[in-house]
């Protein structure tokens, strides 16, 4: 447990957000400087400029990078959102069914919900991003 959380959370919120913003823009700064126009720029486009600006294997570790940062994305979102769907069946009249919040008994997960939501999921794999939203 964290002991003094009114003195870490903000500081713990400080460094990710100036990590994760310098892990965003570093790249693109230097893909912009490498390719102005960026109506030429198409998924993957960052591996291609790695592969401009370090070769071959540059180009391979940031499409792997990309990959692994994908699936980190959606494991956290199938971790937290079965969480709400275990709030909402809970509470009485909510359209979800009472079976998707059921907890495992050692492990206290919500291992049918998360099943299911990974299923659903499964669904969407052939969109690509814009035709998701």
């Amino acid at each position: 447990e964290i002991q003094t959380p009114s003195e870490i959370y903000p500081k713990a919120l400080g460094i990710s957000v100036a990590l994760v913003t310098a892990l965003y823009v570093l790249p693109i700064a230097v893909g912009v400087a490498l390719e102005p126009e960026t109506r030429l720029w198409h998924d993957g486009f960052l591996a291609t400029i790695g592969e401009r600006v370090g070769g071959p294997a540059l180009g391979v570790s940031l499409s792997c990078a990309g990959f692994i940062s994908s699936l980190a994305q959606l494991n956290a979102l199938l971790c937290t959102s079965v969480r709400e769907i275990i709030c909402l069946s809970d509470q009485e009249g909510q359209p979800v069914p009472s079976i998707l919040g059921r907890l495992h008994s050692t492990f206290r997960t919500p291992h049918i919900g998360t099943v299911v939501f990974g299923l659903l999921l499964l669904g969407t794999l052939n969109y690509n991003f814009v035709e998701l939203i």
